[in-house]
């Protein structure tokens, strides 16, 4: 599943609740104006279209609007429920955030995992590594670290940063994975494969069905990546 925007999430899920509650958007914006905050119905419109942000005060008191307005029972991590990119280059998964709201740091895996470019400082290798030595018999001679500078090459690619972001891994165990299946990039494999069905339909639709394609593939050759590191 693809990543969205804080905004975007949350003003989904706040008409969701509202609509299934028989909640009117007045009726939040009353409750808001109860507690302190400027709401009015188009405020409550541009939240719910993902076009206003909450500012941190607001975040919080969201439950306390929703409730007071009638949307019985909502705690601030049931809003969550989708991948939400916090930046460029984070993603955080929805079990994550309980772990963001009690302040816990590191580098969790149930946090997020990094979607933007990848430099080899960001780059947990020993994941690679690991990967690598499970293939050891095998790749003959230097093979592995071929792969590897192969793969680190390749990692900025269009169609691997893409996979990451789908997948929910580093773009460099994308690449990693496209070199042990196909021998080459994901970008070389995912243009050769589109090219290779000529006239038949869109471009569009043929790329749409060749990436649906190699990501089941991917997702063979990832299963042994710890999911979601860097």
């Amino acid at each position: 599943m693809d990543s969205l925007r804080l905004a975007k999430v949350l003003g989904q899920r706040i008409r969701e609740l509202r609509d299934a509650q028989g909640v009117t958007a007045d009726e939040v914006a009353a409750s808001a104006r109860h507690f302190g905050l400027p709401w009015q119905r188009s405020t409550v419109a541009t939240l719910e279209t993902g076009k206003r942000g909450l500012a941190a005060e607001e975040l919080l008191m969201l439950p306390l609007v929703l409730g007071r307005a009638g949307v019985s029972g909502v705690r601030l991590i049931d809003l969550l429920s989708n991948p939400i990119a916090l930046t460029d280059r984070l993603s955080v998964q929805p079990k994550g955030f309980q772990q963001l709201l009690e302040g816990v740091g590191g580098q969790s895996l149930s946090l997020g995992y990094w979607t933007g470019p990848v430099t080899a400082e960001d780059v947990d290798w020993s994941s690679v590594l690991r990967r690598l030595r499970e293939m050891s018999a095998q790749l003959p001679g230097d093979l592995q670290g071929r792969l590897v500078r192969a793969a680190e090459g390749d990692m900025r690619g269009e169609a691997e940063q893409k996979a990451a972001r789908r997948l929910g891994y580093s773009a460099l165990q994308v690449s990693v994975a496209a070199h042990l299946r196909w021998g080459r990039s994901l970008t070389s494999e995912r243009d050769d494969r589109v090219a290779s069905r000529g006239g038949k339909g869109s471009v569009s639709a043929a790329r749409g069905h060749v990436t649906r394609e190699l990501d089941k593939e991917l997702i063979e050759e990832l299963q042994p990546f710890p999911r979601g590191e860097k």
